[in-house]
């Protein structure tokens, strides 16, 4: 790195690299903030002025989507949501079963070649029909 300006353009860099190998949305929201953060002070210390501008209208947009992705976390948990999506990002044995809060509605079978978690129709609801 020659100066510090370089330093802050190469920290900008990466963060914006660093949000493409982000899975969860909140965390690439953050470091996406991050980012333009770093490229705002990038574009405003070796007067850059389209990168300046572009990371001034992006900052906004980054802060209202990670306060709409932690409301809808947020509401996701309350309603008891949130456990169950996890259960189903995990990797299995293939062909065991597994139960999700003591509900038969919540179990699943895994893909005998995969892995992969399925969600099945209980017994009681097949009768029904």
């Amino acid at each position: 790195m020659t100066n510090y300006h370089d330093g802050v353009g190469y920290l900008a860099a990466l963060l914006v690299l660093a949000t493409f190998c982000m899975r969860n949305m909140v965390a690439l929201r953050a470091v996406a903030i991050a980012s333009n953060l770093a490229f705002i002070a990038y574009g405003a210390s070796t007067g850059l002025g389209p990168v300046l501008l572009l990371h001034l209208v992006l900052l906004p947009v980054n802060v209202q989507r990670l306060r709409e992705s932690l409301r809808e976390r947020q509401l996701r948990d309350q309603q008891g949501q949130g456990a169950m999506t996890r259960a189903f990002r995990r990797k299995r044995r293939p062909g065991r079963w597994h139960r999700g809060r003591g509900d038969r509605r919540h179990s699943v079978r895994t893909h005998a070649a995969s892995g992969d978690l399925a969600a099945i129709e209980p017994r009681h609801a097949q009768l029904a029909r």
